[in-house]
């Protein structure tokens, strides 16, 4: 009954190839073998927790790179309106020029790390810590909204895309890039 257990696990749809699934036995001490787990070696299987990976990989990064070129446009204006009035906490060994240039940096360059799976969890961080400072600016700028609960006119609240963002990005830095990923998991 077990054998058939084990082969239908092992054939099922979700399965991407063929799993090796064998049984744990230990002696129970009257001498006989007994069953205790069914286990599965499917380590260097592609699986459908990759491929989501692969997709939120892929459009978090296309969908942020738009951000870092949208700050090169107008770095002075963010650095005055966006930097310097909202963001004080940052440190002073930059002025807020400077960190304007980072954060471009950072959702210009990581997108393309994070993309290719080259060094993708400290990419990830990266834009987790740009984002985590977007939902601080849009907080500071509009306050909490009612959230959760308030329906706002707009529709959403001002911080809710960059608080998608940098959750995506923060399970991201946790989990890895997954095996579809020139760095592997």
């Amino acid at each position: 009954m077990l054998s058939s257990v084990c082969q239908k696990i092992s054939t099922a749809p979700w399965t991407t190839s063929r799993q090796t699934l064998g049984t744990k036995r230990r002696h129970d001490g009257g001498g006989r073998k007994r069953t205790v787990g069914v286990y599965a070696s499917s380590s260097d299987d592609v699986g459908g927790d990759d491929f989501g990976k692969l997709l939120l990989r892929s459009t978090a990064s296309v969908a942020m790179f738009h951000n870092g070129l949208d700050k090169l446009n107008d770095t002075e204006g963010f650095a005055q309106f966006v930097v310097g009035e909202h963001l004080t906490f940052l440190p002073d060994v930059l002025d807020a020029t400077q960190w304007t240039y980072v954060a471009a940096g950072v959702e210009l360059v990581c997108p393309a790390l994070l993309l290719s799976g080259f060094f993708a969890r400290p990419a990830a961080f990266a834009l987790f810590s740009t984002m985590a400072t977007a939902v601080a600016f849009h907080i500071d700028e509009t306050g909490t909204e009612g959230f959760p609960l308030a329906v706002v006119p707009q529709h959403q609240y001002g911080f809710e895309a960059a608080l998608l963002y940098a959750v995506i990005f923060l399970y991201l830095t946790i989990s890895g890039p997954g095996k579809l990923s020139a760095g592997g998991d």
